[in-house]
């Protein structure tokens, strides 16, 4: 089955039908040709358009090993400093919000290296990880990590599993509809749980105009919606729950290179990205604004 499109005719929260068309966008990897940014003028969300059907859009995601959007394994080193900066983020949530879960659950896992991380930090508590797949990333079939649970998201959505944590990195822009998402996601905390969720900054320095086709957060067809922090904090209010924002740093440059370079994301190119990294940090001090969104949110 090859993956079919259609024209973004409604906004999801609003259902406005005024989209502006903002300018082109293509994917970092320059297979899927030229999209457009839409803004709503009623609420202003952001959308790809055209977007891939609901029927069709799994063809997109259908080899984990050969697809930029799982976090590939790379070499030790790169591994090493991922797995430093995954604890960090998991460090800081807790810091921000004194939870102490007992129960975490990794939505859209990827390679699996949150929920290991998780296992890492928090060696108690029962860890799940959670994908569309019905095979187990490598990494979480290797010790330490093996009795990590693994389920696909069927499973999950018929089960009565409650947890104090759900961690949503980097998974709502590729959703449908997203405020209906996150509500039905809700019934899934216990009383005092929060979810965990980052999106990309398309209001960064890095967006427009300096990377353009070639910054990550945009990435269509996989990215279906965008979001500035306006936007964001529209989404959170459409699901009635409590939340807090703030924004933190992510690596940008490697995938910029590559694409630049149009090769495929590979160490050479993640190295780069790290020499680079102090530099990239410094603009988005100079605008006020970095490249990550990030919230927590819990059941009123």
């Amino acid at each position: 089955m090859t993956v079919q499109y259609e024209n973004k005719e409604q906004c999801d929260i609003c259902s406005g039908r005024k989209l502006e068309n903002l300018f082109k966008i293509r994917n970092l990897e320059g297979l899927h040709g030229q999209f457009n940014l839409l803004k709503c003028k009623d609420c202003g969300s952001y959308y790809t358009s055209p977007y891939p059907t609901p029927q069709t859009i799994n063809e997109l995601y259908c080899q984990r090993e050969n697809n930029h959007n799982f976090d590939l394994k790379s070499n030790y080193f790169i591994d090493l400093l991922k797995d430093i900066s995954a604890k960090k983020t998991l460090k800081n949530f807790i810091k921000k919000t004194n939870l102490h879960p007992r129960s975490i659950l990794d939505f859209g896992t990827g390679n699996g290296r949150y929920a290991a991380m998780s296992s890492v930090l928090f060696p108690q508590a029962e860890i799940t990880a959670c994908d569309f797949m019905a095979d187990k990333p490598s990494r979480l079939e290797e010790p330490p990590f093996r009795h990590i649970k693994y389920i696909t998201t069927p499973q999950l959505l018929n089960s009565g599993k409650k947890y104090d944590l759900i961690l949503l990195r980097h998974v709502i822009e590729h959703i449908f509809k997203p405020a209906d998402f996150l509500s039905s996601l809700s019934e899934k905390l216990t009383q005092n749980g929060f979810i965990y969720i980052e999106v990309p900054n398309i209001n960064c320095i890095y967006s427009i105009p300096l990377l353009r086709n070639h910054y990550s957060g945009y990435n269509p067809p996989y990215h279906l919606t965008h979001y500035d922090e306006s936007a964001f904090n529209l989404l959170l209010s459409k699901t009635n729950m409590d939340f807090k924002i703030w924004q933190q740093s992510m690596p940008l440059f490697s995938n910029a290179a590559a694409s630049i370079c149009k090769r495929k994301l590979n160490p050479f190119f993640q190295f780069i990205g790290i020499l680079l990294h102090p530099i990239q940090k410094a603009g988005a001090a100079i605008k006020g604004e970095k490249e990550v969104l990030c919230a927590a949110v819990k059941n009123k």
